[in-house]
């Protein structure tokens, strides 16, 4: 009877571990290709298109000019002003976070402008330092939380460990992704 209970156990544990990976294989979809004319509200004012927003990008340029742009410290030599004339003029060349789709797709997911999220957080290259961030984002908080999608956000929870096994809660939120995959909608 020990033996068969034992058994059934690890029968149970095997196919709590396969379903979700069979399950992704069967009913995996892809996200819809991105808009390249959707208008993206920036922080500062105004709109522009996801095109011109990713050329910016791109080419290193300003995205927005309210994005957090990095205050000199008080210790820091100015050339020919003072440290308030340089935070009030700005500097010549952008800042760190004006040029980064991370910080405007979580400033835009925050202000419930999802859909902007999602196009920005996609954008974000591989080579980015939060790209992993970006892609478990869009996985649990965006695709599964907000849009209800969990079987689309199944691939951004598995870029993101691809790309940083150890960044943050990506363990979790792949588990929870999953799980919630497997889960009938009715239930959730």
């Amino acid at each position: 009877m020990l033996k068969l209970l034992k058994k059934i156990f690890y029968m149970a544990l095997i196919v709590a571990g396969l379903v979700p990976l069979l399950s992704h294989m069967v009913i995996s979809e892809e996200a819809a290709a991105l808009d390249q004319e959707m208008r993206i509200d920036m922080p500062g004012g105004g709109a522009l298109p996801l095109r011109q927003v990713l050329a910016r990008a791109a080419a290193g340029e300003r995205i927005s000019q309210r994005l957090g742009r990095a205050a000199p410290a008080a210790w820091e030599v100015i050339e020919g002003g003072s440290v308030l004339e340089a935070m009030l003029t700005g500097p010549a060349a952008p800042g760190p976070g004006e040029t980064d789709l991370y910080r405007l797709g979580r400033h835009a997911a925050r202000s419930g402008k999802i859909d902007q999220a999602v196009a920005l957080l996609r954008s974000v290259p591989a080579e980015h330092p939060e790209y992993s961030r970006a892609q478990r984002f869009l996985g649990w908080d965006l695709y599964t939380e907000q849009l209800d999608r969990p079987d689309i956000g199944i691939d951004y929870v598995t870029r993101s460990l691809r790309a940083d096994v150890f960044e943050g809660n990506a363990w979790q939120d792949a588990y929870r992704v999953y799980l919630k995959s497997i889960t009938p909608g009715w239930f959730r």
